[in-house]
């Protein structure tokens, strides 16, 4: 994939309104939204397109309802409600309106950079932003391809956001970590035991985090989550090996080696944005606790980022670092709330946390997190006011909404 036709042989001398690095979900959105406002947008990535990206690949209700064009065409399956189930046991399975969809992160990333190239963003991948620096007026750009500039510059370069190391040497994201595998389907198709339009949520696959089982195309992705990072993966590998093996559906697939990925979570005191330059997405340390999803806080912050670009560029005025970051706060107050969910959650005792999530009243508000209908704030303290009677071995009464 190349970039738009007519733009020269490299980007020597150019200049731009605002130039976005990675094309992940925030960059490409970013580039999408700007580009359709009439700007001139600049969106590289280091790396050849289609790439690829180690990620469960769900899209939650949350996530598709930020996306502003369909993405159909890259969807594997529609989920219709989700699994809930303890160490293979099942508990509850939910017939629910759709609680999200499943993709690959390749296809997706890729369909969504074609979309800010339609708009009218120069796609340039293959292309490495190799440093950076700004004055009152401009970011200067050195890359791959040739030094340009842009007048504001959004870093959605991913969780080792160089970037963000370039501006805030000292800030360490809080990490947690999550390793996964494809279970590719034999000939025969999936085992029955494993419907194909729910997700499967465990969460006594391991101690502090869950596992899960999401349906593709043509395979299943398989992975676990724990809240907290360990320098080595082999003892997640061990899990999710002994993960998978408590869910008979997977025994006649094959999988294919595990990887991991480190995911960086909301600390609520992170540094996003100085002067021209403002970090989305998992740059801006904007992992979500609970579930480890990143897609839905991505294109979040993407839609804000974008917001607050436009409005220094119509103005023509010097762009506020602190309407940036106060622009994020919602989103980061979230962020908290789901870090406290699953501080909640995963430090139960095993025989608590089982009882728990068998909770009907608990079951539902997972799920209405996952389909948005629910706020991180409203689902922590619901949960911290139910959880003491579920210990106590009582169901605790209907709560008003």
């Amino acid at each position: 994939m190349g970039h738009r036709p007519g733009t020269g042989a490299d980007l020597s001398g150019r200049h731009f309104d605002v130039a976005c690095v990675g094309c992940g979900p925030a960059g490409n959105l970013s580039a999408w939204l700007l580009a359709r406002a009439g700007h001139s947008v600049l969106l590289l990535d280091r790396a050849a397109l289609p790439r690829q990206k180690t990620c469960g690949g769900g899209l939650s209700a949350r996530a598709l309802a930020l996306l502003p064009f369909p993405v159909d065409a890259v969807v594997h399956r529609h989920m219709q409600g989700a699994r809930l189930s303890l160490a293979g046991r099942l508990l509850a399975d939910i017939d629910s309106a759709a609680i999200g969809a499943m993709i690959e992160r390749a296809e997706f990333d890729r369909f969504m950079s074609l979309q800010a190239q339609a708009a009218g963003a120069e796609l340039w991948p293959q292309t490495a932003l190799e440093d950076f620096s700004q004055d009152a007026e401009r970011v200067q750009l050195r890359t791959s391809r040739g030094n340009c500039s842009a007048r504001l510059l959004i870093g959605a370069d991913g969780a080792h956001s160089p970037i963000r190391r370039r501006l805030f040497a000292r800030w360490k994201p809080r990490w947690a970590f999550g390793i996964e595998a494809r279970f590719s389907w034999p000939a025969a198709g999936p085992a029955q035991a494993l419907p194909l339009d729910r997700a499967l949520f465990d969460f006594a696959a391991l101690r502090q985090g869950y596992g899960w089982i999401f349906p593709k195309r043509d395979h299943f992705n398989v992975g676990v989550y724990r809240l907290h990072k360990t320098a080595a993966t082999s003892g997640l590998r061990a899990q999710l090996a002994r993960f998978a093996g408590l869910h008979g559906g997977l025994s006649a697939c094959q999988p294919d080696a595990a990887v991991g990925h480190p995911i960086p979570l909301s600390t609520g005191r992170q540094p996003v944005a100085l002067g021209r330059v403002v970090l989305v997405g998992d740059a801006a340390g904007l992992g979500e606790a609970f579930l480890g999803e990143g897609i839905a806080f991505a294109l979040d912050s993407a839609t804000r980022a974008a917001a607050w670009a436009s409005h220094a560029l119509l103005r023509n005025a010097a762009p506020s670092a602190s309407a940036y970051r106060r622009a994020l706060a919602p989103l980061i107050s979230e962020l908290h709330y789901s870090l406290r969910i699953a501080q909640l959650l995963y430090r139960l005792p095993q025989p608590i946390l089982q009882g728990t999530a068998a909770h009907p009243a608990v079951q539902r508000l997972v799920i209405d997190l996952l389909r948005g209908q629910r706020s991180y704030r409203s689902t922590f303290w619901a949960l911290l006011w139910r959880v003491p009677s579920i210990m106590l071995g009582r169901r605790a009464p209907a709560q008003a909404h």
